[in-house]
């Protein structure tokens, strides 16, 4: 009869060979985007989720759905953990006194300025110029700060060597190749350097045999280098008693996640005065979560009993999220779509 062979382990069939190291697996952490509701499309998780740190993000969507001011309110969530937040405003679109309503510190915030020869600051930039600038600021700042926060703002935006150099009517094919190369480099030095990558994009429509279809701009390299891609679309204007738009409801998809579960999707709402609104969709979570139930027409209290019945405008933020908070993941996963809704919440 054959004798069972012992099983080794991987440290000791590594050992036999050259040049391989044993790598161990780390923990992710996460980056709270400032809304409750999108920490949990993004990581499935109510408190102590968001974005995953060292990972590439991509936000991408329709003209108009915020796409920018989202990523202000990640930059300052990036400030607020005493981080460095940085932006690669390529479309020369920043607007401090508007963006500081998203939280962001506009005196601690670092944004790139491309410039020529001659120090004259350029209307683009190229893909290049871009990666040698991340590069270098991943190498000098990472370990000496707790957070690395980099916008970019935006892929499509970005230009190519080749498009400065040619005439004005050749058509310029060598982008996507710049990007994927771009993400190749880069997707390995944001995870050693703990950063936060977020590269904003549009969505334009290519018009083929198939009919038309939608796509973000420099090819697949983003898609494919990314860990979490959000898409918003479908903004919906917010007016107030004088019929004056005061902000947008957006509908926040997950195409892609790596790190929970993807193709759930969230209204949210972005007010002009504040940025991302922390407190839209959080009663829609608490009423699917279980944590709220009806008690009567219009009524409605915390299922364990605590607090009074009360309208749905009633509920104070900071006690939805302590309830939320005390939910067992495995529950949390049976939630679906949720609704940001007409009305919002009452902030503590």
């Amino acid at each position: 009869m054959a004798k069972k062979q012992k099983s080794s382990s991987a440290s000791d069939i590594l050992k036999e060979l050259d040049g391989i190291s044993i790598g161990t697996a780390e923990e992710v952490s996460f980056l709270s985007t400032g809304s409750p509701v999108l920490d949990w499309l993004c990581s499935n998780r109510f408190v102590g989720g968001g974005i995953p740190i060292g990972r590439v993000i991509e936000l991408f969507g329709d003209p108009s759905t915020a796409k920018s001011l989202v990523g202000y309110s990640i930059l300052a969530q990036v400030q607020q953990m005493g981080g460095i937040a940085i932006l690669d405003d390529v479309e020369n679109s920043f607007e401090p006194q508007w963006v500081r309503r998203c939280g962001l510190d506009i005196d601690n915030l670092v944004i790139i300025s491309h410039k020529d020869a001659d120090g004259n600051i350029r209307g683009s930039a190229t893909v290049g110029e871009h990666y040698a600038v991340v590069d270098n600021v991943l190498s000098k700042l990472s370990g000496k700060v707790p957070l690395i926060g980099i916008m970019l703002d935006s892929m499509a935006q970005l230009s190519t060597t080749h498009e400065q150099e040619a005439d004005f009517g050749v058509r310029d094919m060598t982008k996507a190749q710049e990007v994927r190369k771009l993400m190749r480099k880069l997707v390995s030095k944001v995870k050693s350097a703990k950063a936060v990558y977020i590269v904003c994009n549009h969505v334009i429509s290519n018009f083929g045999r198939h009919g038309t279809v939608k796509v973000a701009p420099g090819g697949s390299g983003v898609p494919f280098g990314a860990t979490l891609r959000i898409q918003l679309s479908n903004p919906r204007q917010i007016k107030n008693k004088h019929q004056e738009t005061i902000g947008v409801d957006i509908k926040a998809y997950i195409p892609k996640n790596r790190i929970a579960p993807p193709f759930k999707e969230a209204k949210l709402r972005v007010l002009w005065n504040k940025g991302l609104d922390t407190t839209s969709g959080l009663f829609e979570l608490c009423l699917r979560a279980g944590v709220i139930e009806e008690a009567g027409r219009g009524w409605y209290q915390f299922a364990d009993g605590s607090g009074n019945k009360c309208r749905r405008n009633d509920f104070k933020y900071d006690e939805m999220l302590k309830h939320l908070s005390a939910i067992e993941l495995d529950e949390a996963v049976a939630i679906d779509t949720i609704d940001a809704g007409e009305e919002g919440c009452v902030e503590a």
